[in-house]
């Protein structure tokens, strides 16, 4: 550990990137600092595996995949320089509020306000996969695999902010901004009754009631409705700046 931690010291030291006012190694080879991104997103998911590994529990990692977006958002904004535009705050605000309610949500009613040690799907993982091959299904299912999945929307909030801002708002991007709220609310009040039917139900029982009775993940469908819109006003700003 302490190779890796001299190690990690002197990239962030020796190699900065645009957060430092020069470009690094990485973004010298790959030519973008998102590539620089995705770079620390890989090692900081990497050196939470090792932490979950440490204290037998991958749930270590499960808010961290909330909390990564924020300084990615920022960062985003930031490249993008002191031009204002409403799209460029529809984006960073949204991304932030997400975040914060989700995070939130997981320390109130996740494994620990539950009373649970660890995500009982990964018990039921380790159970099948056993003592050795559960830590190579955690680092790659349920590490790198939901990293991976939140990069990947994170490259429509990279170029909601970075790009496109003498482009004047339209119609797709109001309809975007109302889909986002709609889908924070309605993961709001999913997790919410979920949580307030899992204090009373009986074992094996099933959530059918509020939101729960019209779709059987809320905060699935949530999820998505979210992070559909981010990839419209990506695809407004590159047709509009061609």
């Amino acid at each position: 550990m302490g190779v890796l931690a001299q190690w990690l010291y002197e990239t962030a030291t020796t190699c900065p990137s645009t957060f430092c006012g020069e470009a690094s190694w990485l973004t010298r080879y790959l030519g973008s600092d998102l590539a620089l991104v995705a770079w620390w997103d890989v090692v900081f998911t990497v050196l939470n595996w090792v932490v979950s590994y440490s204290f037998d529990n991958s749930s270590m990692y499960d808010p961290y995949w909330s909390v990564a977006p924020i300084p990615m958002v920022i960062a985003f904004a930031k490249w993008a320089g002191p031009v204002f535009h409403w799209r460029r705050v529809f984006v960073v605000v949204g991304v932030l509020v997400w975040a914060v309610r989700l995070t939130t949500n997981f320390f109130l009613h996740g494994p620990a306000g539950a009373g649970h040690r660890e995500d009982w799907r990964y018990v039921m993982i380790r159970g099948v996969a056993g003592p050795y091959g559960y830590w190579l299904v955690s680092l790659l299912g349920i590490h790198l695999y939901p990293t991976v999945l939140v990069f990947t929307g994170m490259i429509n909030v990279y170029e909601a902010t970075t790009f496109g801002a003498d482009v004047p708002l339209t119609w797709l991007d109001w309809l975007s901004l109302v889909a986002c709220i709609v889908a924070i609310v309605f993961e709001s009040v999913g997790d919410e009754q979920l949580w307030q039917f899992t204090r009373t139900a009986r074992a094996g029982s099933n959530m059918e009631l509020g939101l729960w009775q019209y779709t059987r993940h809320p905060n699935y469908f949530g999820e998505i409705l979210f992070w559909y819109p981010t990839n419209n006003n990506q695809s407004i700003e590159q047709d509009c700046s061609v």
